[in-house]
């Protein structure tokens, strides 16, 4: 019944990987300005930016289309993860959620081993949902086996199950 895309006016897809520049302050007013080389980006609410090499060499849990959307998607429900059609123990055990998986990718990835879900997911609860979202779909199976709860969550915020099909 919602229609989270509604207000998405373009997708623009680059050949090849593109530059973006970026500025940030950081908690001592130190700001920083570089240049990123990105394979995608969700704007705002109102564009999607990709990169159509990588949109072409996806799968494998890597996914940049579903990687973007996931952030659009983020955008548009007020936060990665929670939707408003979730239910309602879902939603609000999503940050309790999010906190257990971040804190135990982060301590794989320090200490060097392997995870299911790519290290770039320890970054933050945004970057967590898009990749998770990307493995949801492209390795259900394995994404429900590793890691059960976030698999339930994503598939009551996707409203599918993959895992199943």
């Amino acid at each position: 019944d919602d229609h989270p895309y509604g207000p998405l006016r373009s997708i623009l897809v680059y050949p090849s990987q593109f530059v973006v520049p970026e500025r940030w302050e950081d908690e001592s007013g130190v700001v920083t300005e570089e240049l990123r080389e990105l394979s995608g980006q969700a704007w705002d609410t109102s564009r999607i930016v990709l990169s159509w090499e990588d949109v072409a060499g996806a799968g494998e849990a890597y996914n940049v289309v579903i990687h973007e959307f996931a952030h659009y998607l983020e955008h548009e429900t007020g936060g990665p993860g929670v939707a408003p059609w979730m239910p309602e123990p879902l939603r609000r055990g999503w940050p309790a959620l999010v906190e257990q998986e971040l804190g135990l990718l982060r301590r794989r990835v320090d200490a060097g081993h392997e995870t299911f879900l790519d290290p770039y997911a320890a970054d933050d609860s945004a970057e967590l949902f898009a990749v998770a979202s990307e493995t949801f779909f492209e390795e259900p199976a394995g994404l429900r086996e590793e890691h059960p709860g976030l698999y339930r969550s994503l598939a009551a915020f996707y409203r599918v199950d993959p895992a199943g099909w």
